[in-house]
C-alpha cells in the first residue's frame, strides 16, 4: 500500500498449470493503471547477487533490489511471469 495511489485491480493469488503461484486479474485492467506495490525489504544489488538462487528479487533500480523472501503481497508473485504483461514503476 503507498499513501495517496489508488490500486485499480483486484487481483487473487492461485494455482498455474504445473507452474506454481501465480497472479491473475478478475476483471480487464486498463493500461497505465496502477496493479499493485512490490513489498519487501530494499537492499543493495550486492547483497541480493549473494542471497544466490532466490526468487523472490526484484531489480528496481542499478544499484538496489527488493529482497521479498520474508515479507511480501501479492506482488511477489508477479515478479516472474512467463509473459509479463506489466511493467514496474518506482513511486518515492
Amino acid at each position: 500500500f503507498v499513501p495517496g495511489v489508488p490500486l485499480g485491480a483486484r487481483l487473487r493469488v492461485a494455482p498455474t498449470n504445473g507452474r506454481g503461484l501465480g497472479v491473475f486479474a478478475d476483471e480487464r485492467i486498463g493500461e497505465g493503471t496502477i496493479v499493485c506495490t512490490y513489498a519487501g525489504v530494499l537492499v543493495t544489488a550486492e547483497e541480493a547477487n549473494a542471497m544466490g538462487d532466490n526468487v523472490y528479487l526484484m531489480d528496481v533500480k542499478t544499484a538496489w533490489t527488493i529482497d521479498a523472501r520474508h515479507f511480501r503481497n501479492v506482488g511477489g508473485f508477479i515478479n516472474f511471469g512467463c509473459e509479463p504483461n506489466v511493467k514496474l514503476k518506482w513511486l518515492s
